[in-house]
Formats: C-alpha cells, structure tokens, sequence
C-alpha cells in the first residue's frame, strides 16, 4: 500500500493520512511535537509527504520559529524514511477546504484541532487533483 502523509505544520499540527491507491482517507491526526510526527512515520511509512509551506518574511525567530524548525524536521524525516516530500503553497488548500470539512473525519475531530486536520485533508485533495491532472 502506498501511503499519502499531509500535514498542517504549526503550533499544532494536523495530520491526513491517504492510502494513495485507493485514494481513501485512513485517518487523521492533531499532533503538538516532532516526537508524534515521527510516531506516525514509523507506523505508516509514507512514500509522499505534502506539506503547506511557510513563509517567513521578517527574520527566523519569533512565534514561527517552532513551525520553520517542524518542517525541518519534516524534511529529515522525509530523507530517513525515503518519502518524496511535495511543499504546496498555503493558497492552494483554499479551493479543496469545504470539501475537507464535510470528511468525516475531519468531523470527529475535536475542538479547535479540527482546522488544522482540515486544512491537512485539503493539501492532500489539492495533492491528488494535481497528480491526476499530470
């Protein structure tokens, strides 16, 4: 099985996993640590990762220093594990997000975690729509 990880990097973190032939969502996660992100790699073995870039226009510290240091990680991961990673522009999830909240997944997620499980499922539908357009 070919596995799709797409995630929401920040201050917290949201997690779609795809099962890339079926093109079927297995599941979502909320994660707040690098620790969790590489739980999920050594239980799912993604061979592509999507995540939402992030751009940082003024300077490397701050607030978003924890999200730049994520995707470093992400990054690292990705190479430990043989994962093509696929960055995708904030703006491209827009078009896909209504879709992502009506998953039902994304509706059992609780509280305010749901966004960023959304917004995870939203990079993963822009992903797939791509691939299949090429």
């Amino acid at each position: 099985m070919s596995i799709l990880l797409s995630i929401d990097p920040g201050e917290t973190v949201g997690v779609a996993v795809i099962d890339l032939e079926k093109e079927f969502v297995i599941g979502g996660f909320i994660l707040d640590s690098v620790k969790g992100l590489e739980g999920i790699f050594k239980a799912y073995t993604p061979t592509v990762v999507v995540c939402e870039e992030f751009n940082r226009v003024h300077g490397s510290s701050g607030p978003h220093t924890k999200t730049m240091k994520l995707i470093g990680a992400i990054e690292l991961l990705c190479v430990q594990n043989d994962a093509k990673l696929v960055m995708q522009a904030n703006v491209l999830k827009k078009a896909y997000e209504n879709e992502a909240s009506a998953d039902e997944m994304v509706q059992a997620m609780p509280g305010s975690g749901r966004v960023h499980v959304r917004d995870a499922l939203a990079h993963a539908k822009c992903y797939l729509n791509r691939k299949h357009m090429s």
